[in-house]
């Protein structure tokens, strides 16, 4: 039988994890050499240890960044606010002369001079 360690300690776990909250986009292998620094040769973890431990860990972090970042995705423009000064507008009418399109945010205001640039 191998002489790896099978249990991992509370303690462990928690140091592990604090490793990944400090490093989140660095590689298993760095956060092998972080956690394993400093133990004597028994007490050292595999590369497979670490990464099974990591990945629960990974997917928690990336389910947080994807929540925190939905705020940020793609809307129409009518659901950003977005409006058109004339009453038939379209996506290309944009570039035409007789309309003008402001938005509510970010100070975007395209008027037919700005477009003719």
């Amino acid at each position: 039988m191998s002489g790896r360690r099978v249990k991992w300690e509370e303690n462990e776990k928690l140091q592990l994890k604090r490793l990944f909250r400090s490093h989140p986009i660095k590689p298993v292998s760095y956060l092998q050499n972080l956690f394993n620094e400093g133990k004597p040769k028994h007490h050292h973890r595999s590369y497979n240890a670490v990464k099974s431990r990591v990945r629960p860990l990974k997917k928690e972090w990336h389910q947080r960044w994807l929540e925190e970042t939905s705020e940020w995705t793609y809307r129409s423009a009518s659901e950003e606010g977005i409006v058109s000064t004339a009453p038939t507008s379209s996506p290309t009418s944009l570039f035409d002369n007789k309309y003008a399109w402001s938005a509510r945010y970010g100070d975007l205001h395209l008027t037919p001079s700005l477009v003719e640039e």
